[in-house]
Order: structure tokens, then C-alpha cells, then sequence
């Protein structure tokens, strides 16, 4: 199997077999080489192995959470999702919503930081105002975390919130909204000091 690319600059694999023909004396005359693009099967078994890995790795999750006792280990469980950026805060903060389901009060329960010197959110932090952009993409009926890649460039981001990020020595975040149903139940942070590009297997995560 070979990597090519398009005169377009698109990736594209193909596989090559090549044999020998001979001619009536048994003696070998010349080569045919048959080549076949095999890209969508190439993806579709790559796509197999990152749907087996990420099950893998939320077994591993599910396992951790079911054991833990305190908000704190339930963190740590879920950081475990991130493994390969080690260099994190993660935050978890519940939820109350009204009536509507509309959130009335997210308030930190558990902030731990993979590295030295990260800032952590303290316990009881409301964060409904200082996260009011991510609240209002929820709001409007994203049901999907919310991903900004870098905080001083984001334009989705009103000033409250860059401004507290910025405080908070965050340059990164992903938000991800815990919801049973319509019921909001918490939202998880994680958050980097430098910008932080986000690969596709991490968003499918």
C-alpha cells in the first residue's frame, strides 16, 4: 500500500501488485502492474480503530467515575479523556436551571490542574457570567460542547468572558454541557494557558 497525492495536493492511497508475465519458453518477457485506489477503505478501517480506541477510553472513564467518592475523583476521571494534553486545568461546576431548563446557577464543586502553577477556579465560583458566552450558544440550542481554540482571537466571545478567561490565565477551553434529557445536571471546563489547536479524534472524544 503507498501514499500518494493529487496534482491538487489531496492525499489519496493506493495499492500496487506487479507480476511477472512469461512467454511460451517459459522465459520471463516483461511486468504488469495493476494499481487500485483504495482510500475510502483505508479511512473506514482507520475510523474502526479511533471508534475502538475511544470506546476503550470511555470504559476506562465509566470504570473510574463508577468508583469515585467526591467531586475531585470524578474530575480526575474525566480528565483521563484528555491523556495526551497533559498540560490542563479541568473544572467541573453543577448546575440548577428554573422551569424552562434555562441555567440559573453553575457553581465550581472541583477545579484540579495537570501541571504546576495553573490557576484553578476556587469551590462555590458562579460561573453563569463569566462563561455568559458559552451559556448563550447553549442557550440558543447548541447541545455540543463549545471549543475556542484561542481566546484573544475567538470572535464568538463578548467581553465578559474573554475578560475572565484572560484573568483566569486561560487561552484555550473546551466547555462541555452535562444534560440529562432537557435537565442540565453540570458542565465540565478544560482549559490550556496557551492557544490550542484541537485535533478532530479530540472533538469526536
Amino acid at each position: 500500500t503507498l501514499r500518494n497525492y493529487r496534482k491538487n495536493g489531496e492525499m489519496f492511497y493506493n495499492e500496487l501488485s506487479i507480476s511477472p508475465v512469461f512467454d511460451a519458453n517459459n522465459i520471463m518477457t516483461h511486468f504488469v502492474g495493476v494499481s487500485n485506489d483504495i482510500t475510502s477503505r483505508i479511512l473506514q478501517e482507520q475510523s474502526i480503530i479511533d471508534s475502538r480506541n475511544r470506546t476503550e477510553l470511555l470504559g476506562l472513564v465509566n470504570a473510574a467515575l463508577s468508583q469515585a467518592t467526591d467531586d475531585e475523583q470524578i474530575l480526575t476521571a474525566i480528565s483521563v479523556l484528555l491523556e495526551e494534553d497533559i498540560d490542563h486545568r479541568t473544572t467541573l461546576a453543577y448546575v440548577d436551571d428554573n422551569d424552562l431548563g434555562e441555567p440559573i446557577s453553575a457553581r465550581v464543586v472541583a477545579s484540579i490542574a495537570s501541571f504546576e502553577n495553573q490557576h484553578t477556579e476556587a469551590n462555590g465560583t458562579e460561573l453563569i457570567q463569566s462563561y455568559s458566552s458559552v451559556f448563550k450558544k447553549w442557550g440558543e440550542g447548541l447541545q455540543a460542547p463549545v471549543y475556542i481554540e484561542d481566546v484573544a482571537t475567538d470572535t464568538s466571545l463578548d467581553e465578559v468572558t474573554r475578560d475572565y478567561l484572560k484573568s483566569t490565565n486561560t487561552s484555550a477551553l473546551i466547555a462541555v454541557p452535562l444534560r440529562t434529557g432537557s435537565d442540565w445536571q453540570a458542565i465540565v471546563l478544560f482549559g490550556w494557558a496557551d492557544p490550542h489547536p484541537f485535533s478532530d479524534g479530540l472533538r469526536e472524544t
